[in-house]
């Protein structure tokens, strides 16, 4: 079953692809449905949104824009001897709205980042994909436990957006 630890994992390889874009012109996802890290699931008539999906969701505001490079010094999360960084993001520009992806891949624990911005932006929102556990899913005939939900992320304070992102969770951040 597709749970927010798939969700999470999609939205890394979704910044990497955004970040790298001056050098892959194309990128898609090869299961689409009734498949391992599918965005939908049937049975029959029913038809299940799963946690990839939402996170596809959340994506497609990069879709036809313009990639800001993004500089991001995080701590790491380790598991056993390995690492790797415990946020990962990508951002872009589109009809003069900036949004910024990012995941918290520590199931752990909240990670806090300052993001650098300067005084050019007078309103900030936010959007989230996650779940009470890392494990949570969508199910035939049961209600959603993931979803886009709204995401508070603060107030830019002298041209610093303090952002708290949740263990396990694909964060959209808009900024106009």
């Amino acid at each position: 079953q597709n749970t927010v630890r798939d969700a999470v994992v999609a939205g890394i390889n979704l910044n990497i692809f955004n970040r790298y874009a001056g050098r892959i012109s194309m990128a898609n996802i090869a299961q689409i449905v009734n498949v391992l890290q599918s965005v939908i699931l049937t049975n029959g008539p029913e038809m299940v949104k799963t946690p990839t999906y939402y996170v596809f969701k959340l994506y497609n505001v990069h879709h036809d824009a313009r990639l800001i490079p993004v500089s991001l010094e995080t701590e790491t999360y380790t598991y056993k001897e390995e690492s790797i960084p415990a946020i990962t993001a990508s951002a872009s520009e589109k009809d003069g709205i900036v949004s910024m992806t990012l995941t918290n891949a520590n199931p752990n624990k909240a990670v806090t980042i300052d993001c650098n911005l300067g005084n050019q932006y007078k309103s900030v929102s936010g959007k989230i994909v996650t779940g009470k556990e890392m494990t949570a899913f969508n199910d035939f005939g049961k209600e959603e436990k993931v979803t886009v939900s709204e995401f508070m992320p603060g107030k830019i304070k002298n041209g610093v957006l303090k952002l708290e992102i949740p263990a396990f969770s694909v964060v959209l951040v808009q900024l106009q």
